[in-house]
C-alpha cells in the first residue's frame, strides 16, 4: 500500500505547541522495543488498558503522559502506531483502509512497583521504556505485527545556500529576552516555538531545525551542512493554503518556506532520493473495546 497521508492530527496541533525536538535521523527513526540501548526493567508492562472508540468527529487530540502511565484523546490508528514506534506517521505503510479513520481514547496505567522502577530511569530510558510498553500493548490488543523495510523514497538534502550562512550562533553571554524562560526565570535553551508559518528557538541544533520541518514538509531531511553548534533561529515563511487555516499566520506577501530559509538562514532545501527506514504493517485489527 502506497504512502497514505499526513500525520491525521493536523500540522496546527502539531507545530503550534512548544516542544524539545528529540534528533531524528535517516535510516534511524524507528525504535523497536528489543532493541533500546539498555536493557529495561524485567517484566515492565502496563497493568490496565482501557479501550474505546471515539466518533466525535473531532479533530482535536491530546496526550499525556504521566508516572502511572499515558492519556491519549482522539488519537487514530497511525499517530497511535507513530508514537509508540519513534516514526512519522508518513512512513508507515500497509495500514488497512477500514482503520484509517479509526480513532480512540486510550488510558494505559502501570502498577505502583513498575511506575517506580521508570521513575529510577534517566529521560531516555524512560521514554525507551514506554515505546516497548506501548508497542505491547499494540501487539496485544490490535494484534499489531510490523516489521522494518527500506524505501528509496523522495527527501531533502540540507545544505548551506550560496550566499553562505546567516544563522547566528548562540551566545551565552547575551540576554535572550525572547527565549522561553523556566520557573527561575531562566532562558530553556534548546526549546522552540512553531507554528504552520514560523518557527523558533535559542540553541537550537540543526537537528531540531531538521525534526521540525520534517513534519511540515512530510519528507526526510538530511542534513549536510557541517553545522555541529547550537544557533539562534527566527524563521518566518508564507502560510500554506493547503493546509490548516491559521489566524495568526504570517502574510501571504512573506517568502516561501524555501525562499525563507536562503534569505533568514543562509541554508537550502535540495529536493533528492534517499534510502529511508520505513514501518511496513502486516496485521493489525480493531481492538475490543473495554
Amino acid at each position: 500500500m502506497s504512502n497514505r497521508r499526513a500525520p491525521s492530527i493536523g500540522l496546527a496541533a502539531v507545530l503550534l505547541a512548544c516542544f524539545f525536538a528529540r534528533p531524528i535521523a535517516m535510516r534511524a527513526q524507528i525504535v523497536p522495543a528489543a532493541t533500546t540501548s539498555a536493557p529495561l526493567p524485567a517484566g515492565m508492562a502496563f497493568d490496565v488498558v482501557s479501550i474505546k472508540r471515539n466518533n466525535s468527529g473531532n479533530v482535536n487530540v491530546r496526550f499525556m503522559v504521566n508516572e502511572s502511565g499515558i492519556n491519549l484523546t482522539n488519537t487514530d490508528t497511525a499517530d497511535l502506531i507513530a508514537g509508540a514506534y519513534g516514526i512519522k506517521p508518513d512512513l508507515i505503510f500497509g495500514l488497512p483502509h477500514s482503520m484509517d479513520s479509526s480513532r480512540f481514547d486510550i488510558e494505559a496505567k502501570m502498577s505502583s512497583e513498575d511506575a517506580a522502577a521508570l521513575k529510577k530511569l534517566d529521560m531516555q530510558h524512560r521514554e525507551a521504556a514506554r515505546k516497548a510498553m506501548e508497542q505491547a500493548m499494540l501487539a496485544d490488543r490490535f494484534k499489531l505485527k510490523t516489521h522494518i523495510e527500506v524505501k528509496q523514497l523522495p527527501i531533502y538534502e540540507l545544505v548551506i545556500a550560496k550566499g553562505g550562512l546567516k544563522l547566528k550562533e548562540y551566545d551565552p553571554a547575551a540576554s535572550h529576552p525572547d527565549a522561553f524562560k523556566g520557573p527561575d526565570g531562566k532562558p530553556m535553551l534548546g526549546m522552540t516555538h512553531g507554528s504552520p508559518t514560523s518557527f523558533s528557538g535559542q540553541a537550537v541544533a540543526m537537528s531540531t531545525l531538521t525534526s521540525f520541518m520534517e513534519y511540515h514538509l512530510h519528507r526526510t531531511i538530511v542534513d549536510k551542512t557541517g553545522l555541529t553548534g547550537k544557533y539562534d533561529i527566527q524563521l518566518t515563511w508564507a502560510p500554506d493554503h493547503d493546509g490548516p487555516l491559521d489566524p495568526s499566520a504570517a502574510s501571504d506577501t512573506a517568502p516561501s518556506l524555501f525562499t525563507a530559509f536562503e534569505e533568514q538562514l543562509g541554508l537550502k532545501l535540495l529536493p533528492s532520493k534517499g534510502p529511508v527506514d520505513t514501518l511496513v504493517i502486516d496485521r493489525l485489527e480493531q481492538p475490543s473495546e473495554n
